[in-house]
């Protein structure tokens, strides 16, 4: 047919109809010029509508204009940009700058294609230190003003006193002590505050050492013949190993048996508390009255399966509290339980129920898998870069630990090693931001802050704010000596959140990156390899981890 080659334009345009061929109703796909019908008839309606608007069928367009399926589809798209509009206006209401939000989904789009990092940077530096952002449709408030921080995290915590979210943690993950809120919270923080003391973590110290025997021994096997190797990897199943060891009390090797169903049941989790938060918090963020329909429904990130079968697991443990076994966070929590006697005998505050202990052992596999392993592995790339500060630290390591003292004190007492590891966690903060929500209304430093608004403290923006940071991008230990930490601002540096809400567990999160190098750096030489991307690309998303992983080679010392 002509007007397949030339168009279906060019066809209306110089073509004749033929009237005798007229056909009263022809149904034309519009995004073609192919039809079933003989193309006769396609060209005589075609012309008829484009030509001779007295043909139109007038009537049976309305009627699928009018029909209710018409009408209610044109109403929905009204509805949703009407209400995306509304939702978008707050901040220009309040007199907050910020970019101008997509529409539906405000600044997710810009996350999506620049990464989480490199998005706070640039707000920061275009747009201030109160700033304005919309993840969907839900408003959140981004403070990098360092006095703004501690009024929120310290002098105004009573209104802060939640972690901020896009979804109610439903279920027995909402019985965590980092992600419960209000009452609930304060008990489970009187119940294991010290759970991460001095003594505690001395006690698992022997398995801690075990693991990183183990580290060094596979290490051994991929830096054979001097090859280059991802030493994310190996941060990783170390960190796995920890986990499994010092929360659980079992000894696992990741690297050598990845098919040992605990652990891949806790990688199984810590995808489902990461993949399954992003998901479900999209969800709410792009329509907010989801919110109460997932929590009506008690949606949970974690499927039944893996919540049964960590519940086995402290159900075990609880009926064996008086077996003899090995020192780990577990064992803590358990003597801490309802059905431990001393602890009815020595409180009258009831004790952790089997939800509660469940709910903490999936939280330190979810916050604490990625975050150590992201950590040591950028603690060991800065000092493969930078062997003058590599070479200062071996040389405080051989000076100041005697061949097997290996316990808090002795490695928390080093000082060069506390610099090392604190100029790291400013470049690459474990999380890239945390942040709070407002119980009421309230005024911070003069800003106005409504109730149930979301604040969010860019961490990584923060650390490189060349305003306190010179050169915020090189590595400088020397940042953290003792007279140029005293000339800045306390709330610049916040690599574990600020108040009564910070990181839980980062007394052992340092603990553990600092005996782990000290330990490397005791059997290898760190350095950098062709492979090794400078600097490393970081993933788009809120943890601080290298895009294409961390590779480099070690000599044996």
């Amino acid at each position: 047919m002509m007007f397949q080659k030339d168009g279906l334009t060019t066809a209306i345009l110089h073509y004749t109809i033929n009237e005798e061929k007229m056909v009263e109703a022809i149904y034309i796909n519009l995004s073609t010029s192919r039809n079933t019908y003989t193309g006769g008839e396609v060209l005589q309606v075609a012309r008829q509508v484009f030509l001779n608007a007295s043909f139109i069928p007038i009537p049976m367009i309305m009627d699928f204009i009018l029909s209710p399926w018409m009408t209610v589809g044109i109403a929905s798209m009204l509805s949703i940009f009407l209400y995306s509009k509304w939702k978008h206006s707050l901040f220009s209401k309040l007199g907050i700058p910020g970019p101008k939000p997509k529409f539906i989904f405000g600044i997710l789009p810009t996350y999506k294609k620049d990464g989480l990092a490199w998005t706070d940077l640039q707000l920061v530096s275009t747009y201030g230190k109160f700033i304005g952002i919309y993840h969907g449709h839900n408003p959140v408030t981004l403070i990098a003003d360092h006095e703004m921080i501690r009024e929120i995290c310290i002098n105004r915590s009573d209104v802060f006193i939640n972690r901020a979210s896009s979804f109610d943690m439903c279920g027995t993950l909402g019985c965590a002590v980092a992600l419960a809120d209000n009452t609930h919270w304060r008990f489970l923080n009187r119940k294991l505050s010290s759970i991460f003391s001095k003594d505690r973590i001395d006690k698992i110290c022997p398995m801690l050492t075990e693991c990183l025997d183990t580290m060094v021994e596979n290490i051994k096997i991929s830096s054979k013949s001097g090859q280059s190797f991802d030493f994310m990897q190996h941060c990783s199943h170390f960190s796995m190993d920890i986990l499994m060891g010092g929360v659980i009390g079992q000894k696992v090797n990741s690297a050598k048996d990845p098919e040992n169903v605990l652990i891949k049941q806790a990688h199984v989790a810590w995808i489902a508390g990461n993949a399954g938060c992003i998901r479900l918090g999209g969800i709410c963020a792009l329509c907010p009255p989801m919110r109460k329909v997932l929590n009506y429904f008690n949606v949970s990130p974690c499927s039944k399966d893996i919540i049964e079968f960590f519940t086995d697991i402290t159900r075990d443990r609880i009926n064996q509290s008086d077996a003899p076994i090995r020192s780990d966070f577990l064992k803590f929590m358990t003597e801490r339980s309802d059905n431990d006697n001393n602890n009815s005998a020595k409180n009258k505050e009831r004790g952790l129920t089997e939800e509660e202990i469940t709910a903490n052992i999936l939280f330190f596999i979810m916050a604490g898998y990625d975050t150590t392993a992201n950590a040591l592995a950028f603690l060991a790339y800065n000092l493969a870069t930078n062997t003058d500060c590599q070479e200062r630290l071996i040389h405080e390591i051989n000076n100041s630990i005697i061949k097997g003292d290996m316990c808090y004190d002795s490695i928390m007492d080093l000082p060069y090693l506390d610099k090392v590891v604190s100029e790291t966690l400013r470049m690459f903060p474990p999380m890239l931001r945390f942040n709070r929500r407002a119980s009421s209304d309230v005024t911070v430093c003069g800003r106005h802050i409504p109730r149930d608004m979301d604040v969010s403290v860019p961490i990584f923006a923060l650390h490189r704010d060349p305003e306190v940071w010179a050169d915020p991008h090189k590595f400088d230990p020397e940042r953290f000596a003792p007279e140029q930490v005293a000339r800045r601002p306390t709330y610049a540096y916040v690599p574990f959140g600020a108040g009564p809400r910070h990181c839980f567990a980062s007394k052992f999160a340092v603990f553990e990156i600092k005996l782990a190098i000290v330990h490397l750096l005791k059997h290898f030489k760190l350095e950098s390899a062709p492979e090794t991307e400078m600097p490393p690309k970081l993933e788009k998303g809120g943890f601080a981890r290298a895009e294409n992983g961390i590779w480099l080679r070690v000599q044996s010392s």
